[in-house]
Parts: structure tokens; sequence; C-alpha cells
């Protein structure tokens, strides 16, 4: 999975500017800083392997500054990577990861695609509230602590699925007739 991670990263920071190896290098590593950091190595070698794929496309501009360009292949990739990850399927880890790489890139592709992925990520949100307060009906005896944990983890989630929900409602889903259970934790 690590690669096709890195091959989001790389298509997503390009689709939105024309840049250099060393500047998509330095943005891949911008991107989500706090969940993951690639080598340069890494970025370099998915930056060759997409030219190979013809998602990624060299330019030479006037001043002689070679840059690279997002294809229609690469566009479509990019959606199709997208739609790919399933948050609950991901390594541990890397839920948070493909969810803010997710929400960064919904600009970046067709309306129709960003609506089944912000779906998907409130559904998401929604099972493991859900899962989470099955849990808090059985009292955790000797465990002083945890009760503090999980309300904090019910508070995360809570918001999250209410950010999702905003996210949906006034900037996809409310114009695309999809069916949306805003405000469901509040």
């Amino acid at each position: 999975m690590s690669n096709s991670i890195v091959d989001l990263v790389v298509l997503s920071v390009i689709a939105r500017k024309k840049l250099t190896e060393k500047e998509i290098i330095k943005a891949a590593k911008d991107l989500a800083r706090d969940y993951w950091n690639p080598t340069s190595d890494v970025i370099c070698e998915t930056v060759e392997r997409l030219i190979i794929k013809n998602s990624l496309q060299v330019i030479k501009t006037r001043v002689g500054r070679v840059e690279l360009l997002i294809t229609s292949i690469g566009m479509d990739q990019l959606s199709a990577l997208l739609l790919m990850f399933s948050c609950d399927e991901a390594e541990v880890g890397r839920g948070r990861l493909l969810e803010f790489i997710q929400l960064s890139s919904l600009d970046l592709i067709p309306d129709k695609v960003a609506v089944t992925i912000i779906q998907r990520m409130l559904n998401r949100a929604n099972s493991l509230l859900d899962n989470l307060k099955k849990q808090e009906r059985f009292p955790n005896m000797g465990q002083k602590f945890i009760d503090v944990w999980l309300k904090a983890d019910r508070e995360d989630l809570t918001n999250r699925a209410n950010i999702l929900s905003e996210i949906a409602k006034t900037n996809l889903l409310a114009n695309n007739g999809c069916h949306l259970e805003a405000g469901r934790y509040q």
C-alpha cells in the first residue's frame, strides 16, 4: 500500500500546480507531515514511475526550468486511488493519513467521485462512533483511566463526524442529492 500512498500524494501535489522535482519532494513531505514522512528517494522513484506510466509529463519552460505536469491519465489515476482507499481497511496508523490526503484532494477530482469519498468517510466516522458507544455499555472494572480515554475518543469521533457532515452539506452533497445524516451525534 505504501507505493500507492506515495503515488496518491505525488499526483495530488502535481495536480495543483506544475512543479520541479525538488518542489514536488518538499510539497509531498509537507502535505501530511504530522502523519507520514517519506524519504526523498521514495518520492523521486515514484515520480519516475509515474512518468513511465504516462501519469506525469515532463515539460521544459521557456526559461529552461524542467517541470512536471499531471496528464489526463494521471488525473484518472488520482481519482481511482482516492476511491481505492477505504480508511477502515487501512494499515494501523494510516487511516488519518488517508483521510487527510482524501480531504485535501477533493477539489481536484470530479464531484461524483468527491461525493462518494465524503460519504464513505462519513459512514466510517459514524460506524466507529457507534462501535465506541457499544463498548461504553460495558463497564471497565478496575481500569480507572479508560473512561477518560473513551470520552476523549468519543469526542474526537463526534467532531470528525460533524465536520464531515458539514463538509458534505455545504460543499458537495447538498447539490448532488446524496443521503446524509447531518449532525447525527451533536
